[in-house]
């Protein structure tokens, strides 16, 4: 949690007073872009930076939602652990986590849109930590996961499997498929635990794709915090981002954009670090 926490501070504390002193703009005829970042009054300011500096909010970036999904599956899921912890039955955990998708993201909505419990819509702590979104079943899934370590085992039986790789291959775009086009998001807390092991079984077959993916993975949590940046809010990189009208091409970019953002992140930071510790010790 903590170091979620820190990743998402260091983003928000370079990208969003950049927000605000680069580009934010008003005015009539002014793109809806430019307005994101607009400081209204002292005190609104101060009401949103806060509340998206903790997290509750996603005021300032739409896509950070998962951040505050996360902090309410938190809790939910120190009881979750609780309830399993002496169950050693995996269909038994797996119908747990059933159970819990189909109350938040079914049930508890629901609830609340019936009129003789309609406060309970208003009420921030039903709202917030049981109609939580139905993403996150995904975490639950994944403590299931970790516990069983499924992928793992999934992996391996997949690599003892005769032509596993073509299997893998035809696996994966049968569950994108399935995903895209029928299903869109509501089985995702049993696509994550099949696709991994069948993209890693893929890539290990893939040295330098793995390699690149590698990269990409050691700067992931960065560069999802920053892309929509460059992708929705910032004006001007929307521009570069959007440069052609190939989406691959456009992809690449935005994916460079990131990566990029990434290392100057990292680096603006080990070298405040490095000041730091350089000015302490001659302190």
């Amino acid at each position: 949690m903590f170091t979620l926490y820190k990743a998402y501070w260091k983003v928000f504390a370079i990208f969003i007073p950049a927000g605000y002193l680069l580009f934010s703009r008003s005015g009539e005829g002014i793109n809806p872009l430019c307005s994101w970042f607009v400081i209204n009054d002292a005190e609104s300011l101060i009401t949103t930076i806060v509340s998206n500096l903790t997290g509750w909010s996603s005021s300032l970036n739409g896509e950070w939602w998962f951040f505050g999904s996360y902090l309410c599956a938190i809790p939910m899921g120190y009881l979750f652990c609780c309830a399993i912890q002496r169950c050693q039955n995996l269909w038994v955990d797996l119908f747990l986590v059933f159970g819990i998708d189909i109350l938040i993201s079914g049930f508890f909505p629901s609830v609340a849109r019936v009129e003789a419990f309609a406060p309970l819509a208003a009420n921030v702590y039903y709202s917030r930590f049981l109609m939580i979104t139905g993403m996150a079943s995904t975490f639950f899934a994944g403590i299931v996961s970790a516990k069983y370590d499924l992928m793992r085992r999934l992996k391996v039986l997949l690599c003892e499997t005769p032509l596993s790789l073509l299997l893998c291959c035809l696996g994966t775009a049968v569950l994108y498929w399935y995903r895209t086009f029928i299903s869109a998001g509501s089985m995702d807390i049993l696509y994550c635990i099949l696709i991994v092991p069948m993209l890693s079984v893929i890539l290990d077959r893939l040295r330098p794709l793995k390699r690149f993916f590698g990269l990409l993975g050691k700067h992931s949590t960065n560069m999802w915090l920053t892309h929509s940046f460059f992708a929705y809010y910032f004006l001007e990189a929307t521009y570069i981002v959007y440069a052609t009208s190939n989406v691959w091409v456009d992809l690449a970019i935005l994916i460079a954009m990131s990566l990029g953002a990434s290392v100057f992140l990292n680096w603006f930071w080990d070298m405040g670090m490095n000041s730091a510790q350089i000015v302490a010790k001659k302190s």
